[in-house]
């Protein structure tokens, strides 16, 4: 009997030391994800624009992944991603994506939880699913309340599942910061100079130039009535760093006009 309750004892020790720590992490996690919903829970101003990165403020997903700054979904799964968001007061929204999906298809947007089909919102080709492709998606009206508010992007539509596209970027826009104001993706040039925040762009070194606007990323340069712009470098002839960053169709180059013996004269911008 001695001999027995010697082989069991060590055993049982470790079998109730892994359930104390398999406890541990359970409550461990619990925490993490509460506190980690919180953090993420930032109050936004309604009366500005509102753009949130599309791998942040995510208070749960399904069958989606975020690589960098962007979420990717899977096709013939479940798609699901919900975000949790403050606002400082409620209003009525327009609602866009920048998004890219190489084929034509819809998804379905839960606003607070409500509705049990949720808004079927269209999400066209753009040609392809790297950031070249993005383009500013249709927007939609949606009804958000001063505080918590959730948004949920799900691919259920009926039998089958279609992947949801990868998107970077959410907007939400209230009604008195509309009409919508889009870049202009270019300017005349007056005398040789580009006016506000635009820079002199040679496009293909053939001394034609034009002001194109400065950009930090892809989102600064939204126009759906130019969808292939995006934020490239605008580079010099030499090997030099670029200087800044364009809205554009390609990357560019700073302007360098020739001169009369054809040779690249100084760099003028």
């Amino acid at each position: 009997m001695n001999v027995r309750l010697l082989l069991i004892a060590p055993v049982l020790f470790f079998f109730f030391q892994f359930l104390m720590l398999w406890r541990r992490l359970l409550i461990a996690s619990a925490l993490v994800s509460v506190f980690g919903i919180a953090a993420s829970a930032e109050e936004f101003d309604c009366h500005q624009q509102i753009t949130i990165p599309a791998c942040s403020h995510i208070d749960k997903m399904i069958g989606v992944q975020c690589n960098g700054d962007t979420i990717h979904g899977a096709a013939r799964q479940h798609n699901m991603v919900q975000y949790a968001f403050d606002l400082s007061c409620g209003s009525s929204f327009k609602l866009s994506v920048l998004y890219a999906s190489a084929e034509a298809g819809q998804y379905s947007v839960y606003v607070n939880n409500e509705g049990l089909d949720g808004t079927k919102h269209p999400s066209p080709s753009t040609g392809g699913t790297t950031s070249s492709d993005q383009i500013g998606g249709p927007s939609l009206q949606v009804e958000l309340v001063a505080g918590r508010n959730t948004l949920r992007f799900d691919n259920t539509l009926g039998w089958f599942y279609v992947a949801l596209p990868s998107i970077s970027m959410i907007r939400l826009q209230t009604a008195e910061a509309q009409p919508e104001e889009y870049i202009k993706p270019f300017q005349e040039c007056t005398s040789g100079i580009c006016a506000g925040n635009y820079a002199r762009v040679d496009n293909g070194g053939d001394n034609k130039f034009f002001c194109k606007p400065r950009c930090r990323n892809d989102a600064d340069c939204v126009n759906p009535s130019y969808p292939g712009l995006r934020c490239f470098p605008h580079k010099r002839w030499t090997n030099a760093p670029p200087p800044s960053t364009v809205c554009n169709n390609k990357p560019s180059f700073v302007y360098q006009p020739k001169c009369s013996d054809n040779t690249l004269c100084a760099i003028r911008n």
